[in-house]
């Protein structure tokens, strides 16, 4: 299934391809559930620059500003799930092409 070239074309049986599916998306979420402690400590860690030590008003400061606030919506496991499902929706590669350089 991690393969580009195949992904879940080459399982005849249905009922497998679904269980290896299961598995890369268990295996997802866990990695994103183990890398979480990590992102929420370092936004604790970070102290934010006062507003009145700023010296002038910068475009790309309010935008950083706006993008270290995003945040990933939904549970570990909907992400995996959506993320799993948008590298099975990509088209398949040529059988000749590398799968490492993909």
């Amino acid at each position: 299934m991690l393969d580009p070239r195949f992904k879940l074309h080459v399982f005849r049986n249905q009922v497998y391809a679904a269980d290896i599916k299961k598995t890369v998306i268990d295996l997802v979420t866990t990695n994103i559930n183990k890398n979480l402690p990590v992102q929420q400590r370092e936004d604790v860690d970070a102290p934010e620059e006062p507003i009145a030590k700023r010296n002038k008003f910068d475009i790309w400061d309010e935008y950083d500003t706006i993008v270290n606030t995003v945040r990933p919506e939904g549970t570990p496991r909907s992400q995996a799930v959506l993320e799993v499902q948008r590298y099975l929706e990509l088209p398949v590669t040529g059988r000749q092409q590398d799968p490492l350089e993909w």
